[in-house]
């Protein structure tokens, strides 16, 4: 699996990539929304994890441009935010059920990991043409 880490913090870029790598998943680290629509422009990734507070575009501007560059690429939003702050409300609109999950930093591992397989699933979803349910736990 190819996952496209999208973090300004050098830290957390590499803590992320240690954990996905681990689980025998190809990274790419970018720490703007430039490198990372360069990214997605040039190379096929089944997920991309995204920081919401990148310096060089907000967060719901970014996720939009990602879906023009990749339609149906699925995403997990990686944010020190609340889940109801408007910056993550209007980031989860711009994806709609192409975000598979909002993580709050510090997210542990597992969850991490859990959420990066759901967004794949979403990108094969996607790929295949099939439309994703919501689904209630």
């Amino acid at each position: 699996m190819q996952v496209l880490i999208i973090e300004d913090e050098p830290l957390i870029r590499l803590l992320a990539t240690d954990i996905l790598e681990a689980e025998g998943w190809t990274t790419t680290g970018v720490s703007t929304a430039a490198a990372a629509l360069a990214a997605v422009r040039t190379r096929r990734f089944d997920a991309a994890i995204i920081d919401l507070g990148l310096p060089d575009a907000p967060g719901a501007d970014l996720v939009r441009q990602l879906l023009a560059a990749r339609p149906g690429l699925g995403m997990v939003i990686s944010t020190g935010r609340q889940a109801d702050d408007p910056l993550v409300a209007a980031a989860r609109r711009a994806g709609g059920d192409r975000i598979a999950a909002v993580l709050r930093k510090p997210w542990e591992d597992s969850a991490l990991v859990a959420s990066v397989r759901r967004a794949a699933g979403r990108h094969r979803s996607a790929a295949q043409g099939l439309t994703l349910l919501p689904c209630l736990i």
